[in-house]
Formats: C-alpha cells, structure tokens, sequence
C-alpha cells in the first residue's frame, strides 16, 4: 500500500450488528480513537468521532452506535447506554446448553427481549429526531440495514444525502427496524410515506447485511469524488466463534444442539460477518478501483468467554469480558497499525485525525 494521496479521502465507518456485543464494538472504538487521535483526545474532551467520517452504514445495533455518533453524542455515554439499559431489554438471555428447555417454554408466544425498554432507551437519546434533520444539523450521511419482512427483500433508512431517502423517519424507528432480530424481538412496523402500503413490517438487517460493508463501498462509490480514495473502517462486535469449536456435543444435529434457534442465530450471523469482511477485500483487489476497506481485527476468544458473548446476555460478567476483549482488541489493531510493513498506521491516523468535541452532547 501507498500513503495517502494528498486528496483527502472519503471516509467511511461500517458497523455490524451484534446486539448487546455492541458495548465490545464502543469500547474499542473508544479506545482506537483515544490512540489515534493523540494529545487532544482526553476524558473531558474526547473527539466528535461521528465528524470524522463522511458516511456511516450499519446494521442492528450497529445502527443504535451509528445514529449516536452521528448525533454527536460522546462515545461514553453510549458506552453507558449499553451497560445501564442492557439489562432491562435482555431481561431474559437465552440460555447457553441445549437442555435448558424452560427458556423456550416461556417464550414459545413472546420475544425473549423487551423492545418497549429500548424504544424508551432510544427516544431518551434521539427523541423526535430524523433522519433529514440529523443530517440538516451534522452533515455526515447515514445509511441504515433492515429487512422488509413482507417482501424479504433489503430496506435501507437513508438520510437526504440521496435523492430517494427517508428524511421524514425517526431515528427511534429506524434503529428499532433494524434491531429487529428474530426470536429477540417482534417485528418493527413503521409508517410509510408515497408508498401503497400504509405501513412496513420490518426486520433485523442482519438477515441480509450483518456487516454492512458491501453496502458501505457501494454507498460510497456513488457518494466520493473522482479523485478520492474510499477509505473504510469496517467493525465486528466480535463473532463468538469458541462457541462453535467444541467437538464434544457435535453428534447431536437436532433442535437441541441449536439451542432452539439461538446459536443458529449466533452463528449464522457471525459467519455472514466474516464471510463478507473478506468478500469486501477480495471485491476491492479484484475490482482494482480506488479504496480500502480496514476490517479491525478481533481477539481469539477462549471458549468461556464465547459463552458469554451472547448477543442478548447483558449480565455484568458478560460486560466485564467484553470490556477485557476490546482492550486486547485494542492492542492488537493499534500493534498491527505500528507494523510499518501492512500500511494500516496511514489510514487510523487519517480516518481520526483532528478530532473535534460534539457540537450537541445530547439530551437529558
């Protein structure tokens, strides 16, 4: 790799989605700016790292950090929002062994989660915010994955950064749609505007784009200049993939091995993030046109810490590993960064480079 062109490029953030693992997702970035940013980031005055990208696209509860950050909100209170309202809309996780059938009893006719605490949690942030005026007031275009559940087909939340978007929408709305993951939650149905039908019933994003990142350069393309680079940073909640390499229990291929549903779930919206990451590498080289796409990388988890890493377990353990695997997150990317050899330093010094502090630090 080069070193940056003196055009400045257009930067992109892509945010995966995860659930209650999002908390991982704000700590690392937390911490990666604090590195990158240098002298002026410091506790009372930590960088608006929503400015420092042109366009942000993310899915699920990628899309509850990218509307905050966006919003101007310092990363601490969103960190805050994951750990003190997690517990209130996972009240119940789901459990960690096939044999524990009671969890499925109890929720065999109702979500495991409670949407109405997050609705609360998010209209506490946004309140009646939208998209058209989110971007009115901060200028970075914002692009959100949900599911359209009557026609399965991808439904994107834009703000007016396009000609087709969803200024009118509320930030509340669209991050509850592309929450929406299934078994956790019922449906989102939203209202719609210069369309046939009155409302949509939609879906976790993650059902098609748990990591968006396809999406982002595409978005990208059409947004950056003739003469910039497509300079994306891509982020993973951390798949829990020492969940899956026990050997032990794997002659059971049953609905109990599954965990009723849950670890499909788990894995298969692990495995579309890393398969995409590296589909989004191989598009880049092959494709030969002007960007990067720097997938942070994650920690090797050991296997107890995987069980733990459950996208709906907002246990205070949980949080505490997640905590621990950012900070080894942390050291690992910002080690890698300082490996003259890979070319990554240029870009993390780019993508946070003067840091400003947040215009609006929120309601409340």
């Amino acid at each position: 790799m080069t070193e940056l062109d003196a055009t400045p490029g257009f930067r992109v953030l892509a945010l995966d989605g995860g659930g209650i693992r999002g908390y991982y997702t704000a700590i690392l970035l937390r911490r990666l700016a604090a590195h990158f940013a240098g002298p002026a980031y410091a506790s009372d005055n930590a960088p608006d790292i929503g400015k420092a990208f042109d366009l942000v696209v993310a899915t699920s509860t990628g899309a509850i950090l990218a509307c905050t950050l966006c919003a101007g909100l310092p990363i601490e209170r969103i960190i805050s929002l994951y750990r003190d309202r997690g517990p209130a809309i996972f009240p119940s996780p789901s459990p960690i062994t096939w044999t524990n059938l009671l969890w499925s009893v109890l929720h065999w006719r109702k979500p495991s989660a409670d949407a109405a605490a997050l609705r609360v949690a998010l209209e506490d942030e946004f309140g009646g915010e939208t998209l058209g005026e989110l971007y009115r007031r901060r200028g970075t275009a914002l692009t959100i994955a949900a599911t359209d559940l009557d026609t399965l087909r991808p439904r994107t939340f834009r703000t007016p950064h396009v000609a087709e978007h969803d200024g009118s929408a509320l930030l509340a709305d669209v991050c509850m749609a592309s929450c929406a993951a299934p078994i956790l939650f019922s449906p989102a149905e939203i209202a719609t505007t210069g369309s046939a039908r009155a409302s949509e019933v939609l879906g976790d994003g993650g059902l098609w784009a748990n990591n968006p990142v396809i999406v982002a350069l595409l978005e990208a393309a059409a947004m950056a200049g003739p003469q910039q680079e497509i300079q994306v940073l891509s982020m993973s909640t951390c798949p829990s993939v020492g969940r899956t390499q026990r050997r032990q229990d794997r002659g059971h291929k049953g609905l109990g091995y599954w965990s009723n549903g849950m670890r499909l779930l788990h894995n298969g919206l692990d495995a579309q993030s890393i398969a995409t990451a590296e589909l989004a590498q191989a598009l880049v080289r092959r494709l030969r046109f002007r960007a990067r796409v720097l997938r942070v990388a994650d920690p090797v988890l050991q296997p107890a810490e995987a069980d733990l890493l459950r996208i709906d377990n907002a246990a205070p353990r949980a949080f505490d590993v997640m905590e621990d695997l950012a900070v080894r997150a942390a050291r690992l990317n910002i080690d890698r960064a300082n490996d003259s050899s890979n070319g990554e330093l240029p870009l993390l010094q780019e993508l946070f480079r003067n840091p400003r502090s947040p215009a609006n630090p929120g309601r409340g």
